[in-house]
């Protein structure tokens, strides 16, 4: 049996995140997916991914992607989604690549005053 990941309950900080705002495909996503879809997320900031450092407070706001990252980050994700037959639809696809994003997704640097 696959032992699913708790993607519902990934912590952002001390709070889970709320299961009704989480895509439905996103639910299904294994402890593997995860970590694969993590790893590329950091990989796309210059980290190394490791599972411990989601588990502190704050953690998505230690690092920082612009605009650019983070659409190509999405893109990845989509055809990630599609590939490992999560979902064969793109407009599918892209709206868990946004939950995904709203809710685990680095802020972006654009925006910093300067």
């Amino acid at each position: 049996m696959v032992e699913r990941a708790t993607y519902n309950r990934l912590t952002v900080g001390s709070t889970p995140l709320p299961a009704t705002n989480i895509g439905v495909i996103m639910k299904q996503l294994t402890q593997k997916n995860l970590d694969e879809i993590l790893s590329k997320m950091f990989e796309m900031v210059g980290a190394i991914y490791d599972p411990s450092v989601v588990k502190k407070e704050r953690w998505y706001l230690k690092y920082r992607w612009t605009k650019m990252q983070e659409e190509q980050f999405r893109k990845w994700l989509v055809s990630y989604l599609k590939k490992n037959k999560f979902c064969l639809n793109t407009k599918i696809a892209e709206k868990e690549a946004n939950y995904f994003l709203l809710w685990t997704g680095f802020p972006t640097s654009d925006f910093e005053k300067k």
